[in-house]
């Protein structure tokens, strides 16, 4: 490999760090964290979800207002602010004295972070159309950030905790800072613009199924993600295993982009979508299988390998299904209802969690919203050849 693709694929790894700061450090790493501060503060299930909801919420607002703020001050600065300002956030949870100033302080990272986030994709997308068949690996490198914050968090909590829940948010900013300054360091790899690709469909496809398939995706996943480490916990499973749970889920993440990068490169109907959410909906039920090691492995194992595949898979049916012409706003709609899904959820199933008094309705009500996903995405037409 010559030194320019290789410094691409080295700044695609490094923009990838803005995912550690705004999903693994902003978003994932509060599971780790429910069980003490609902403890401490005497907060219900519904609380708990209306938190991550809130963050969920704050996303939506960021990846709304990312475009218009990219026109006006440029990608870059956007990407480095919202990576900044998550960090920051993230250190000011430790603040919350009560649900109001949570749920503020919650939803302010997600805004940021969709910022760093939504910015550091199209900044990836260009190294990337630069790379020719590398390009699927740069992507495959961004995407991998993420379970790099996962894995992370699941190192640094448990220790973090034993000074108390705050510290422990403040440790995850400090976390996030290094991280984002590593992630601004990407932007310094320039690339010449490129010219709008151009393929898609014949005859545009309707998405609906898909978009509905999202949705199911988006109340799904975020539910597991919130509740599955005080499911454990309540079931009876020591600290240590829990915390090699949630780093083998991190791990599974991280090397999972490149096989799935290359399964959806060439996708042209709903069926990798609808593997990718069977998958996330099989890991999310193992759980309830019990606390043995086989179900737990394969649990962390499966749906950390497959729920940011379903991210991609929408990306990949929109490039085969739309024309180039309607990608940004097709994206759009996706984030849209993603956002939507993503506040819902864990309200929904915090709530049947407070209903039944049993975090096992949780995770079952997960894996079966996401199994629904499933049977819409196999509904999706197929694209005709373009």
């Amino acid at each position: 490999m010559n030194e320019s693709p290789r410094k691409a694929l080295v700044a695609a790894a490094l923009l990838g760090l803005a995912g550690a700061v705004a999903l693994g450090f902003a978003r994932f790493a509060y599971a780790l964290l429910v069980p003490a501060m609902q403890a401490d503060l005497d907060l219900s299930y519904a609380a708990i979800g209306g938190l991550n909801g809130a963050n969920a919420a704050g996303y939506l607002l960021g990846a709304l207002s990312a475009g218009p703020l990219a026109n006006r001050f440029g990608l870059t600065r956007v990407f480095i602010a919202g990576a900044l300002g998550t960090a920051a956030t993230v250190a000011l949870t430790a603040l919350g004295g009560g649900l109001a100033s949570l749920l503020l302080l919650r939803l302010l990272p997600g805004v940021t972070g969709a910022w760093c986030f939504v910015a550091g994709g199209v900044l990836t997308a260009r190294l990337a159309a630069g790379l020719g068949a590398k390009g699927g690996l740069a992507i495959g490198l961004f995407y991998a950030g993420p379970g790099v914050g996962i894995l992370l968090g699941g190192l640094a909590i448990p220790e973090l905790l034993s000074f108390g829940w705050r510290t422990a948010w403040v440790g995850l900013g400090l976390l996030a800072l290094v991280a984002a300054c590593g992630a601004a360091l990407g932007t310094r790899t320039k690339v010449e613009a490129q010219a709008p690709a151009k393929g898609g469909a014949q005859r545009p496809v309707s998405l609906s199924f898909s978009l509905a398939a999202y949705a199911c995706f988006a109340m799904g996943y975020i539910g597991y993600m919130t509740f599955i480490i005080a499911a454990l916990r309540r079931s009876g499973l020591s600290a240590d295993m829990t915390t090699g749970f949630w780093c083998l889920l991190g791990i599974a993440t991280m090397l999972a982009a490149w096989p799935w990068a290359k399964a959806l490169q060439n996708s042209r109907n709903g069926r990798p979508l609808a593997a990718a959410l069977a998958l996330t909906s099989l890991g999310a039920a193992l759980p309830l299988a019990g606390l043995s090691p086989v179900p737990l492995v394969a649990s962390a194992i499966l749906f950390g390998g497959s729920f940011l595949a379903v991210v991609a898979a929408t990306t990949a049916i929109v490039r085969a299904m739309r024309p180039a012409e309607d990608w940004p706003r097709w994206v759009s709609h996706f984030t849209v209802v993603f956002g939507v899904g993503q506040v819902v959820g864990p309200v929904l199933t915090g709530t049947l969690g407070d209903i039944f008094g049993s975090t096992d309705v949780v995770l079952a009500t997960s894996a079966a919203i996401l199994g629904i996903g499933v049977l819409l995405a196999l509904c999706q037409p197929s694209a005709e050849a373009g």
